[in-house]
């Protein structure tokens, strides 16, 4: 069937949660209404953006996927494809192998950070391959992984042959109640139903237990280093403010009402990573927003990026190297007691 692209009018967000409007003469307007709402990220939400539909359809196909709930959508304002949210976020599985290789592990004073003193239990959730599960062996006495791509779990599993790997995710943690002293999310969150999520690590979680979220990646600090996007408009790359704008609103973890979880902290950690110009192109392919592109977009974006970074780089051994700004961003909470 042939790759074709539905753009969709304006749709605007009005302020009830969950509820999604097209404009009134859209012919998809109930359709999304029921079925897009959940995927669609809160900071986006927020700014009122605009989305477009993204598909492989036939010809009269395109709006089946909406009524069924299984269509996607790119948002115009930060490029992330949405509206199968599992879809896209078990895309990571595809690059499993590059994933591994070229993601950055976090800031060891993040960890610190993140890990209860005394940890015996701590639960990796949303492992991915293991970067995280492997930064936590040595800080408590059992590590548990917990992964529901197979693709992700098979190369944690390789690499963490002492941790118990699990298939699962953080609507249903295959874990039995109060047995983790740690639950920690590294750059997953945002992939969560926080409603759901939350009372399933509450669960899991013993009475005064760590819940501590991160995402570790370039500190866009530096105009060059926000402009490393490769899906986006080439006229107008990203700039410091707008980057830093945006991960704020990415790097945010908000508690559902009467969630069990008190004395919430934040901390940062920044760091430096000396790269490849050839593996920082593949770390910049492993996005979501990237491996669900349209190829086309891919290729011209990651062509910019290798531009930027070759102007960046210097020479060590023949190799064109680049030294990376990093930071990861954390966020801890505790655990309230059980009444």
């Amino acid at each position: 069937m042939p790759h074709v692209r539905q753009h969709l009018l304006p749709a605007i967000f009005d302020n009830l949660p969950g509820a999604l409007r097209m404009l009134p003469h859209h012919p998809a307007q109930a359709a999304v209404a029921g079925s897009a709402h959940k995927a669609v990220p809160d900071e986006c939400r927020a700014i009122r953006s605009r989305f477009e539909f993204v598909g492989i359809l036939g010809p009269g196909e395109w709006l089946a996927p909406l009524v069924a709930g299984t269509g996607s959508f790119r948002c115009l304002e930060c490029s992330i494809v949405m509206g199968d949210k599992e879809e896209s976020g078990t895309s990571f599985g595809s690059v499993a192998g590059t994933y591994d290789r070229v993601r950055p592990g976090p800031a060891p004073a993040a960890v610190d950070w993140l890990v209860p003193r005394g940890c015996s239990v701590a639960v990796d959730l949303a492992a991915g391959t293991g970067l995280f599960t492997r930064a936590l062996e040595g800080r408590a006495q059992q590590v548990v992984a917990v992964e529901p791509d197979e693709r992700m779990r098979r190369v944690l599993a390789a690499r963490s042959p002492g941790v118990q790997v699990l298939d699962g995710r953080a609507e249903d943690i295959p874990l039995p109640d109060g047995c983790a002293d740690a639950v920690l999310v590294s750059h997953a969150w945002h992939w969560f139903d926080p409603e759901r999520a939350v009372q399933e690590i509450a669960r899991v979680l013993a009475d005064g237990g760590r819940l501590g979220v991160l995402w570790t990646s370039r500190d866009r600090g530096e105009d060059w280093v926000a402009g490393l996007e490769v899906i986006g408009s080439p006229d107008e790359p990203r700039t410091r403010d707008q980057a830093m704008e945006r991960l704020s609103r990415q790097h945010t973890v908000t508690m559902p009402e009467g969630a069990p979880f008190r004395a919430a902290e934040t901390a940062s950690f920044g760091f430096e990573r000396i790269m490849t110009v050839a593996d920082a192109l593949d770390w910049l392919a492993t996005a979501s927003q990237v491996i669900t592109a349209d190829p086309a977009d891919r290729a011209a974006g990651l062509a910019r990026a290798s531009t930027a970074l070759g102007a960046r780089a210097s020479h060590a051994g023949g190799t064109e190297v680049v030294l990376m700004p990093m930071r990861s961003w954390c966020w801890r909470a505790r655990r309230m007691p059980r009444i």
